[in-house]
């Protein structure tokens, strides 16, 4: 998580953006942008699909330097309890649809 977490400080540093500006834009409060950037707290897939369209990459900016298999696989299972756990049909359904697509792409 510490890793995900360099590196979206890493992309909100760069664009000169603050943790309040970030967390505007998710819904949360600066000091849960904070918890993400320092690893305390996991980044739930509805923000990192948010923040994916935002900066314009792809996933893969956000894991760069994990490298680790084992934490990788985790991580991999957290994401989708987290899929699981969404209120929202709609959104549940774009993700999923869009992970389709990666993994038969």
């Amino acid at each position: 998580m510490q890793d995900i977490g360099k590196n979206l400080k890493y992309m909100r540093q760069s664009r000169g953006l603050t943790q309040k500006n970030i967390g505007d834009l998710l819904g949360v409060s600066f000091q849960q942008v904070q918890k993400y950037e320092s690893g305390a707290n996991k980044l739930p897939i509805e923000h990192l699909f948010r923040l994916k369209n935002y900066y314009g990459t792809n996933y893969e900016a956000f894991f760069s330097g994990v490298n680790d298999r084992d934490s990788s696989m985790l991580k991999q299972e957290d994401i989708f309890e987290q899929i699981d756990t969404m209120k929202d049909k709609i959104f549940k359904r774009k993700i999923l649809t869009a992970i389709q697509i990666l993994i038969l792409n």
